[in-house]
């Protein structure tokens, strides 16, 4: 789960700049059915157990901007 690596940092992808601020809290929605994922509570429980109940992470817009298709993202930091 390298994104965990990425809170503090900061990323431009175009003209927009983001700063990734903190992991994201995991609730019950995903361990819902999906057309082609039955429901599972395990889910929840491992992301629980094994990443401190975050997955994924949040990210602020230090500077708005555009980003377009064949954009590439950099590290700033």
């Amino acid at each position: 789960y390298p994104e965990h690596d990425w809170i503090g940092r900061r990323m431009v992808i175009g003209t927009l700049r983001l700063r990734f601020t903190e992991g994201c809290d995991r609730c019950v929605m995903i361990t819902k059915e999906t057309p082609t994922v039955p429901h599972d509570r395990a889910v929840l429980r491992w992301v629980a157990r094994e990443l401190g109940n975050a997955l994924g992470v949040y990210a602020a817009v230090e500077k708005p901007g555009h980003v377009r298709i064949g954009d590439k993202a950099r590290w700033l930091d």
